[in-house]
């Protein structure tokens, strides 16, 4: 989603920090890229200029002119502004607290995936909190609203989520009140109402979810937008929170290409927090919106925790909890062999594993880097080559020699090429999973001499590892 806004901030700071002193001159061109990059990234101008301003106050400070290593403090200046913006200046309260049943209004436009989002943020609430979730359709304006709902809930296959029929004949607010009864009446902790949306702002809308509102009380109002909108985010956004205050964002597509200012520009003009980000089509497509991790992501840091959480989130509905949790213990440890990897690929949709491995990566080193994200074909070609070793040499792949590379390939119907590929794509996860298990020091000085950032001391605070960095110091060591 940030591919575009990472390479322009990447190039822009690299130059920066290329030279011994940070002067009032090159701080001023720096930052005159990084605002353009910003707005070719559809940040709003008002977003991108005080982001700079921020900078260039800290920046001309006493904490950099005094500073050993200006350049890197300036690229931590630029971290902790956009994390500051991206998060605001207090914490968001705890995610639909209250007596039950909490009710959650989600609105925004028609074609912003609410729907899809209704279904995920029910299935979020069942599996990481056990809450009992009723999901009901207030739109009577989409026929297909209703059953694409109804379909999403009962295709969860979790006896906590279910769905609360419409009843026909009734305006949106009092089925909103019906709704709620229902969902009392079936011992639902929580209720999620979808509301109706239209292709553009207009006053029937607002009027409607402002009576929707006044029915349901809701604990959670929340604004569903696409994370593509662009320039558009900012209207949308203004014209939401003048008619409704919605206490969050959630961001659908922010899997995309958009250039990705949605999440910035949102953030500023509604002062709201972003809650959750939307990342694919499937219901466990959804993540609770970290502000570090996504100043990392735009900054092209990378975001080394997602290799961890990788073994956890992208196993399938068939892989038990406790494997992935042994798996990510492992990693934690550094331990990565054959038989992980072909654990890794078995639960595998479309490269997911992979494709988070390289997405998490400082950008500098995924150039570097010789891993992709296998489609299916090179998927099922893989684990024929894994299925073809013997159970040694998955465990110590150090004896895989000439003869053994040849008798896989024979019985995996590949090339030796194949087996010696997929084997370097093994070394090269293999050293990052070290890498990541170790304390700060030396395993982000490696990482970013990788990267070609040079001496890591300043880039260690970046990643929350520097001194009188709190909370962010139990962040880099994983968990």
């Amino acid at each position: 989603m940030f591919e575009h806004l990472q390479e322009r901030l990447h190039s822009s700071l690299r130059r920066l920090g290329a030279a011994g002193v940070v002067r009032e001159a090159a701080l001023e061109e720096t930052l005159a890229e990084i605002r353009t990059a910003l707005l070719e990234a559809d940040v709003s101008l008002a977003a991108a200029r005080l982001l700079c301003d921020t900078v260039r106050e800290r920046a001309l400070g006493r904490e950099v002119l005094e500073s050993i290593t200006p350049a890197q403090q300036v690229v931590q200046i630029v971290f902790e502004t956009l994390t500051e913006l991206l998060q605001g200046d207090e914490a968001p309260p705890p995610f639909a607290i209250g007596p039950p049943p909490r009710v959650i209004l989600l609105v925004g436009l028609q074609g912003s995936g609410k729907t899809t989002t209704a279904a995920k943020i029910a299935s979020h609430l069942a599996r990481a909190e056990k809450r009992r979730v009723a999901l009901t359709s207030l739109d009577i304006y989409r026929p297909a609203a209703a059953e694409q709902l109804r379909l999403l809930a009962e295709g969860s296959g979790d006896s906590r989520l279910s769905y609360l029929p419409q009843d026909e004949g009734l305006a949106p607010p009092k089925l909103a009140t019906r709704a709620l009864a229902a969902a009392e009446k079936r011992g639902a902790d929580t209720i999620i109402l979808d509301a109706a949306g239209r292709t553009t702002l207009d006053s029937e809308m607002m009027d409607e979810a402002r009576d929707i509102a006044k029915a349901a009380n809701p604990g959670e109002i929340l604004l569903v937008a696409d994370a593509m909108t662009g320039q558009d985010a900012v209207k949308l956004a203004a014209g939401f929170q003048a008619a409704l205050s919605p206490s969050g964002i959630v961001l659908t597509r922010a899997d995309g290409d958009a250039r990705g200012g949605a999440a910035l520009s949102m953030r500023h003009v509604t002062g709201c927090p972003i809650r959750f980000l939307g990342t694919g089509e499937r219901l466990g497509d959804l993540q609770p919106f970290d502000a570090e991790s996504l100043a990392r992501t735009i900054l092209g840091m990378g975001d080394l925790l997602a290799l961890v959480r990788a073994a956890q989130d992208k196993a399938d509905a068939g892989a038990s909890a406790a494997g992935a949790d042994a798996t990510a213990r492992k990693m934690r440890k550094g331990k990565f062999d054959l038989d992980d990897m072909a654990e890794q690929l078995s639960r595998m949709s479309g490269g997911g594993f992979m494709e988070t491995m390289m997405e998490s990566l400082p950008i500098g080193l995924r150039k570097k880097s010789a891993m992709t994200a296998p489609d299916e074909k090179t998927l099922k070609r893989q684990m024929a080559i894994l299925s073809s070793m013997t159970r040694a040499e998955r465990r110590r792949p150090e004896i895989l020699q000439a003869s053994r590379r040849r008798r896989i390939a024979n019985g995996a119907g590949v090339t030796v090429a194949d087996v010696n590929r997929l084997l370097k794509q093994y070394q090269t996860t293999r050293t990052l999973v070290r890498r990541l298990s170790r304390s700060g020091d030396a395993g982000l000085r490696e990482m970013f001499a990788a990267a070609g950032g040079g001496d890591a001391s300043g880039l260690r605070a970046l990643l929350g590892q520097g001194q009188g960095q709190g909370h962010g110091h139990s962040r880099g060591r994983g968990r």
